[in-house]
Protein backbone atom coordinates (compact mmCIF):
# COMPACT_ATOMS: atom_id res chain seq x y z
CA UNK A 1 0.00 0.00 0.00
CA UNK A 2 2.73 2.13 0.94
CA UNK A 3 4.57 1.72 -2.41
CA UNK A 4 0.94 2.50 -4.12
CA UNK A 5 0.57 5.86 -2.59
CA UNK A 6 5.02 6.27 -3.52
CA UNK A 7 3.73 5.87 -7.33
CA UNK A 8 0.43 7.96 -7.05
CA UNK A 9 2.69 11.09 -5.32
CA UNK A 10 5.17 10.33 -8.02
CA UNK A 11 2.87 10.37 -10.63
CA UNK A 12 1.22 14.04 -9.41
CA UNK A 13 4.94 15.74 -9.04
CA UNK A 14 5.46 14.53 -12.48
CA UNK A 15 2.41 15.80 -13.92
CA UNK A 16 2.62 19.09 -12.09
CA UNK A 17 6.23 19.28 -13.17
CA UNK A 18 4.95 18.71 -16.62
CA UNK A 19 2.34 21.44 -16.59
CA UNK A 20 5.22 23.84 -15.14
CA UNK A 21 7.24 23.01 -18.06
CA UNK A 22 4.63 23.68 -20.62
CA UNK A 23 3.60 26.67 -18.52
CA UNK A 24 7.08 28.39 -18.68
CA UNK A 25 7.60 27.00 -22.64
CA UNK A 26 4.84 28.95 -23.57
CA UNK A 27 5.53 32.09 -21.98
CA UNK A 28 8.89 32.24 -23.17
CA UNK A 29 8.11 31.54 -26.75
CA UNK A 30 8.23 27.71 -27.18
CA UNK A 31 6.91 24.30 -27.51
CA UNK A 32 10.24 21.90 -27.48
CA UNK A 33 11.50 19.52 -29.75
CA UNK A 34 9.14 18.07 -32.20
CA UNK A 35 8.53 14.37 -32.87
CA UNK A 36 11.20 13.98 -35.04
CA UNK A 37 13.53 14.96 -32.27
CA UNK A 38 15.36 18.00 -31.74
CA UNK A 39 13.74 20.65 -33.91
CA UNK A 40 12.83 23.57 -31.40
CA UNK A 41 9.30 25.34 -32.40
CA UNK A 42 8.77 28.64 -31.80
CA UNK A 43 5.60 29.58 -30.48
CA UNK A 44 4.51 33.00 -31.97
CA UNK A 45 2.40 35.16 -28.88
CA UNK A 46 -0.97 36.85 -29.70
CA UNK A 47 -1.13 40.28 -28.11
CA UNK A 48 -4.00 43.27 -27.97
CA UNK A 49 -4.22 46.56 -27.97
CA UNK A 50 -6.38 49.81 -28.22
CA UNK A 51 -5.87 52.24 -30.78
CA UNK A 52 -5.21 54.80 -27.43
CA UNK A 53 -1.89 52.97 -26.54
CA UNK A 54 -0.69 52.22 -29.83
CA UNK A 55 2.09 54.68 -29.58
CA UNK A 56 3.65 52.65 -26.45
CA UNK A 57 2.90 49.28 -28.64
CA UNK A 58 5.11 46.63 -27.36
CA UNK A 59 8.39 46.02 -28.49
CA UNK A 60 10.19 43.54 -27.09
CA UNK A 61 8.81 40.62 -28.96
CA UNK A 62 9.83 37.86 -31.15
CA UNK A 63 9.59 38.23 -34.79
CA UNK A 64 6.27 36.98 -36.36
CA UNK A 65 4.14 37.55 -33.09
CA UNK A 66 1.08 39.28 -33.32
CA UNK A 67 -0.69 42.42 -32.47
CA UNK A 68 -4.15 42.43 -32.84
CA UNK A 69 -6.36 46.21 -32.55
CA UNK A 70 -9.48 45.57 -29.83
CA UNK A 71 -11.68 48.74 -31.66
CA UNK A 72 -11.08 47.34 -35.73
CA UNK A 73 -9.48 43.56 -35.34
CA UNK A 74 -6.76 44.71 -37.59
CA UNK A 75 -3.96 42.79 -37.61
CA UNK A 76 -0.09 43.33 -37.55
CA UNK A 77 3.03 40.80 -37.28
CA UNK A 78 6.53 42.29 -35.83
CA UNK A 79 9.15 42.03 -38.59
CA UNK A 80 12.42 41.95 -36.98
CA UNK A 81 14.04 43.06 -40.16
CA UNK A 82 11.66 46.47 -39.50
CA UNK A 83 11.82 46.40 -35.96
CA UNK A 84 7.91 47.20 -36.32
CA UNK A 85 4.36 45.84 -36.53
CA UNK A 86 3.22 45.74 -40.26
CA UNK A 87 0.45 44.37 -42.18
CA UNK A 88 0.76 40.25 -43.06
CA UNK A 89 0.84 41.12 -46.66
CA UNK A 90 4.07 43.01 -45.82
CA UNK A 91 5.65 40.61 -43.26
CA UNK A 92 5.59 37.57 -45.29
CA UNK A 93 7.82 39.49 -47.81
CA UNK A 94 11.73 39.88 -47.63
CA UNK A 95 11.42 43.77 -46.42
CA UNK A 96 14.65 46.64 -46.63
CA UNK A 97 14.35 49.50 -44.41
CA UNK A 98 14.65 52.44 -46.93
CA UNK A 99 14.29 55.25 -44.60
CA UNK A 100 12.51 55.84 -40.94
CA UNK A 101 11.83 58.89 -39.01
CA UNK A 102 11.45 58.46 -35.04
CA UNK A 103 8.21 58.79 -33.14
CA UNK A 104 9.70 61.84 -31.12
CA UNK A 105 12.29 64.29 -33.58
CA UNK A 106 14.34 66.89 -32.62
CA UNK A 107 16.38 68.06 -36.04
CA UNK A 108 17.02 66.93 -39.59
CA UNK A 109 19.60 63.94 -37.99
CA UNK A 110 16.87 62.45 -37.04
CA UNK A 111 15.54 61.57 -40.13
CA UNK A 112 17.42 58.52 -41.50
CA UNK A 113 17.33 58.14 -45.74
CA UNK A 114 15.02 61.17 -46.01
CA UNK A 115 16.32 63.89 -47.67
CA UNK A 116 14.52 67.92 -46.43
CA UNK A 117 13.79 69.70 -48.94
CA UNK A 118 12.17 73.45 -49.67
CA UNK A 119 11.65 76.15 -51.60
CA UNK A 120 9.91 79.35 -52.61
CA UNK A 121 8.97 80.24 -48.78
CA UNK A 122 8.22 76.60 -48.03
CA UNK A 123 9.79 75.20 -44.72
CA UNK A 124 10.57 71.92 -43.48
CA UNK A 125 10.75 71.91 -39.21
CA UNK A 126 11.05 70.22 -36.49
CA UNK A 127 9.02 71.67 -33.70
CA UNK A 128 7.17 69.90 -31.29
CA UNK A 129 8.55 66.22 -31.75
CA UNK A 130 7.58 65.81 -35.01
CA UNK A 131 7.98 67.08 -38.63
CA UNK A 132 6.20 70.26 -40.34
CA UNK A 133 6.11 70.22 -44.01
CA UNK A 134 4.83 74.04 -44.44
CA UNK A 135 3.67 75.30 -47.60
CA UNK A 136 0.59 76.39 -46.96
CA UNK A 137 1.00 80.27 -47.33
CA UNK A 138 1.06 80.39 -50.83
CA UNK A 139 1.18 77.64 -53.81
CA UNK A 140 4.64 78.66 -55.42
CA UNK A 141 5.63 77.11 -51.87
CA UNK A 142 7.40 73.93 -51.85
CA UNK A 143 8.10 71.60 -48.95
CA UNK A 144 9.27 67.24 -48.71
CA UNK A 145 11.24 64.93 -47.92
CA UNK A 146 12.29 62.97 -50.62
CA UNK A 147 14.57 59.02 -50.99
CA UNK A 148 16.73 59.62 -54.44
CA UNK A 149 16.23 55.42 -55.07
CA UNK A 150 13.71 54.27 -53.22
CA UNK A 151 13.80 51.02 -55.06
CA UNK A 152 12.50 50.16 -58.57
CA UNK A 153 8.47 50.18 -60.28
CA UNK A 154 9.02 46.46 -59.75
CA UNK A 155 9.06 46.06 -56.39
CA UNK A 156 6.51 46.53 -53.29
CA UNK A 157 6.73 49.35 -51.49
CA UNK A 158 5.05 50.16 -47.79
CA UNK A 159 5.10 53.58 -45.85
CA UNK A 160 3.25 53.83 -42.53
CA UNK A 161 3.66 56.31 -39.46
CA UNK A 162 1.59 59.06 -38.20
CA UNK A 163 0.24 62.07 -40.34
CA UNK A 164 -1.91 64.74 -39.95
CA UNK A 165 -2.67 66.82 -43.28
CA UNK A 166 -3.83 69.54 -41.50
CA UNK A 167 -4.66 72.05 -44.59
CA UNK A 168 -4.71 72.38 -48.60
CA UNK A 169 -5.59 74.49 -50.81
CA UNK A 170 -4.84 75.37 -54.49
CA UNK A 171 -6.36 73.87 -57.71
CA UNK A 172 -3.08 70.97 -58.40
CA UNK A 173 -3.25 68.64 -55.71
CA UNK A 174 -0.99 66.10 -57.99
CA UNK A 175 2.24 67.28 -55.82
CA UNK A 176 0.89 68.16 -52.45
CA UNK A 177 0.13 66.34 -49.05
CA UNK A 178 0.74 63.15 -50.36
CA UNK A 179 3.16 60.08 -50.62
CA UNK A 180 4.28 59.73 -54.10
CA UNK A 181 6.39 57.54 -56.62
CA UNK A 182 8.22 59.38 -59.44
CA UNK A 183 10.19 57.51 -62.35
CA UNK A 184 11.06 60.34 -64.38
CA UNK A 185 8.06 60.39 -66.77
CA UNK A 186 4.99 59.07 -64.32
CA UNK A 187 4.41 59.67 -60.81
CA UNK A 188 1.78 58.19 -58.54
CA UNK A 189 0.26 59.55 -55.52
CA UNK A 190 -1.70 58.84 -52.75
CA UNK A 191 -3.08 62.03 -51.61
CA UNK A 192 -4.00 62.73 -47.61
CA UNK A 193 -5.71 65.51 -48.13
CA UNK A 194 -7.60 67.43 -50.56
CA UNK A 195 -9.63 70.89 -50.26
CA UNK A 196 -12.89 69.26 -52.26
CA UNK A 197 -12.61 66.19 -49.80
CA UNK A 198 -10.43 65.34 -46.49
CA UNK A 199 -10.20 61.41 -47.97
CA UNK A 200 -7.20 59.82 -49.45
CA UNK A 201 -7.16 58.53 -52.74
CA UNK A 202 -5.19 57.87 -55.83
CA UNK A 203 -4.33 59.67 -58.36
CA UNK A 204 -1.66 58.89 -61.87
CA UNK A 205 -0.05 61.36 -63.77
CA UNK A 206 1.88 61.78 -66.39
CA UNK A 207 3.33 65.42 -66.51
CA UNK A 208 0.14 67.13 -64.91
CA UNK A 209 -2.54 65.48 -67.00
CA UNK A 210 -4.57 63.00 -64.47
CA UNK A 211 -4.46 59.47 -65.57
CA UNK A 212 -6.72 58.60 -62.80
CA UNK A 213 -9.08 59.23 -59.93
CA UNK A 214 -10.43 56.50 -58.32
CA UNK A 215 -13.06 56.68 -55.11
CA UNK A 216 -11.87 58.40 -52.16
CA UNK A 217 -11.16 56.49 -49.20
CA UNK A 218 -13.79 57.38 -46.29
CA UNK A 219 -11.20 58.54 -43.50
CA UNK A 220 -10.54 61.91 -42.57
CA UNK A 221 -6.24 62.10 -41.32
CA UNK A 222 -7.23 66.14 -40.95
CA UNK A 223 -7.75 66.58 -37.24
CA UNK A 224 -5.10 64.80 -35.57
CA UNK A 225 -1.84 62.70 -36.18
CA UNK A 226 -3.69 59.62 -37.69
CA UNK A 227 -1.63 56.13 -38.27
CA UNK A 228 -2.11 55.57 -41.88
CA UNK A 229 -0.69 53.16 -44.07
CA UNK A 230 0.28 53.03 -47.91
CA UNK A 231 1.25 49.70 -49.59
CA UNK A 232 1.97 49.51 -53.38
CA UNK A 233 2.57 45.91 -54.06
CA UNK A 234 4.91 44.62 -56.97
CA UNK A 235 1.47 44.18 -59.34
CA UNK A 236 1.22 47.87 -59.17
CA UNK A 237 -1.95 48.11 -57.37
CA UNK A 238 -2.18 50.30 -54.39
CA UNK A 239 -3.74 49.99 -51.19
CA UNK A 240 -4.36 52.24 -48.12
CA UNK A 241 -5.47 51.62 -44.17
CA UNK A 242 -6.17 54.71 -42.21
CA UNK A 243 -6.71 54.77 -38.39
CA UNK A 244 -5.77 50.76 -37.95
CA UNK A 245 -8.69 49.07 -40.27
CA UNK A 246 -9.33 45.73 -40.59
CA UNK A 247 -8.97 45.72 -44.41
CA UNK A 248 -6.68 47.33 -47.00
CA UNK A 249 -8.98 49.71 -49.86
CA UNK A 250 -7.73 49.30 -53.27
CA UNK A 251 -6.97 52.79 -54.82
CA UNK A 252 -5.73 52.05 -57.91
CA UNK A 253 -3.23 50.44 -59.90
CA UNK A 254 -0.25 52.05 -61.26
CA UNK A 255 1.30 48.61 -63.31
CA UNK A 256 1.84 51.16 -66.34
CA UNK A 257 4.57 52.62 -64.65
CA UNK A 258 8.47 51.50 -66.26
CA UNK A 259 11.90 51.91 -65.60
CA UNK A 260 14.70 52.17 -63.22
CA UNK A 261 15.18 53.79 -59.96
CA UNK A 262 11.63 55.70 -58.61
CA UNK A 263 11.92 58.57 -56.47
CA UNK A 264 9.92 58.49 -53.43
CA UNK A 265 8.46 61.62 -51.74
CA UNK A 266 6.22 62.98 -48.75
CA UNK A 267 4.79 66.67 -48.76
CA UNK A 268 4.18 68.77 -51.34
CA UNK A 269 6.55 68.88 -54.62
CA UNK A 270 4.14 70.87 -56.28
CA UNK A 271 4.85 74.75 -57.53
CA UNK A 272 0.88 75.37 -58.04
CA UNK A 273 -0.28 74.02 -54.72
CA UNK A 274 -0.55 74.26 -50.63
CA UNK A 275 -0.63 72.12 -47.98
CA UNK A 276 0.35 71.61 -44.18
CA UNK A 277 1.71 68.19 -43.57
CA UNK A 278 2.70 66.88 -39.96
CA UNK A 279 4.14 63.22 -39.62
CA UNK A 280 6.05 61.16 -36.92
CA UNK A 281 6.95 57.50 -36.69
CA UNK A 282 7.70 56.86 -39.96
CA UNK A 283 9.02 53.64 -41.93
CA UNK A 284 9.51 53.01 -45.23
CA UNK A 285 10.45 49.48 -46.66
CA UNK A 286 10.86 47.67 -49.87
CA UNK A 287 11.33 44.14 -51.14
CA UNK A 288 10.97 42.64 -54.68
Amino acid sequence: MFNHLLQRTSLFFISVGLVVFLSISAVSGYIGSNSSGGVVKQVNLVRTIDKADWNNRPTSVTDGDYLIVNETGASYRWSSDVSEWVRPEVYKESLLVRASIPYEVSGSGDLVGFAPTSSGGGAVTYGGDYVTLDSVDASSEMAYLSVANGGSAAEGHYISGLFQAAAASGTNYLNTNSISIDNGTKFTAVLLRQTSTNSPRLIEAVSTSVQANPSAYAGSVSSAFTWVEAMRATSGEWYVWVDHSASPVLLGDDSSIAGGNDAVYIGDTSGSAAGLLYLRDVDYVTWE
